[in-house]
């Protein structure tokens, strides 16, 4: 009887993973099962991704299901500098980032710092480029990079115009 019993579990065990391993794939599964929704550790209005740790981030299936549930969130709102959508490594490449979506009136560019409270880590200061051959856009979409793993942090935003002037600017905290 035990042998019997291990057998069965076993074999539902096998095909319950197997079952699993195809829902992974299949887009309509994985827009049911993965979600993008807010994470109040890492800082305020940052969202990141919920999924099952087994779900293959590399994907095609699992790349499209993001991209069209990013695409949904900014339709569903109209992003700012001072209201951005910000998401935590959205595709689950890089855990250091995050990444952001505005939109402006006029065309600029994005500047950022990230400032550690910790003052033996250097500000990391960079300037954001957007495809655009003058960098100049009204819609901002880019990956924030140089965060700091295990420290509360500043991130400060600067917005250029064609003149390099500076036309606005915002800052967030993120807790990595």
């Amino acid at each position: 009887i035990i042998i019997l019993v291990v057998l069965i579990y076993i074999i539902i065990n096998k095909a319950y993973n197997k079952k699993l391993q195809e829902n992974m794939k299949d887009p309509n599964w994985l827009m049911k099962n993965v979600d993008i929704t807010e994470d109040f550790a890492i800082g305020s209005n940052v969202l990141s991704v919920n999924k099952l740790s087994d779900i293959d981030i590399y994907s095609d299936a699992y790349q499209t299901v993001i991209d069209e549930k990013i695409n949904n969130l900014k339709e569903s709102d109209d992003y700012t500098l001072d209201n951005p959508l910000l998401i935590y490594n959205a595709y689950g490449t890089n855990s250091s980032s995050i990444n952001i979506y505005f939109n402006t009136d006029e065309d600029s560019y994005l500047t950022y710092t990230v400032d550690c409270d910790d003052n033996d880590i250097s500000d990391y200061t960079k300037t954001l480029y957007n495809g655009e051959e003058s960098n100049l856009t009204t819609t901002h979409e880019y990956q924030i990079t140089g965060l700091v793993a295990g420290e509360k942090q500043d991130v400060n935003f600067e917005l250029y115009n064609e003149n390099n002037e500076l036309i606005d600017e915002s800052k967030i905290t993120v807790f990595m």
